[in-house]
């Protein structure tokens, strides 16, 4: 354990331990990258945020696709409970769809 510090005008006990100082950050001066894991961990990121944010895209896309192909299937009176096993969806969540289109339970 490092050496004890004092709270800054105390004669009482000491506190704790000297805070470890954290090793500089690399390209400031000519510094040498401390920071490898960091550094492999942010690219990672990097790379898979930007795959979510492309595949969040398409399913919005898809998404919506499916919305309208409910309403058109409801509408062709189709019954909710085979839209319902055709499409993915909840009974509730069919039933949503068809109240924000206007459609009329059946």
């Amino acid at each position: 354990m490092g050496p004890l510090h004092r709270r800054q005008g105390s004669s009482g006990p000491a506190c704790g331990p000297l805070p470890t100082p954290r090793p500089s950050r690399a390209g400031r001066r000519g510094e040498v990258d401390t920071y490898p894991a960091r550094d492999a961990a942010v690219e990672q990121l990097r790379a898979v945020g930007a795959e979510f944010q492309a595949v969040r895209t398409t399913y919005e896309a898809n998404r919506q696709r499916v919305v309208e192909a409910i309403i058109d299937a409801l509408r062709a009176d189709v019954p909710p409970s085979e839209v319902v096993a055709l499409s993915g969806y909840t009974r509730e969540g069919v039933r949503k769809i068809a109240r924000a289109a206007g459609i009329q339970p059946a």
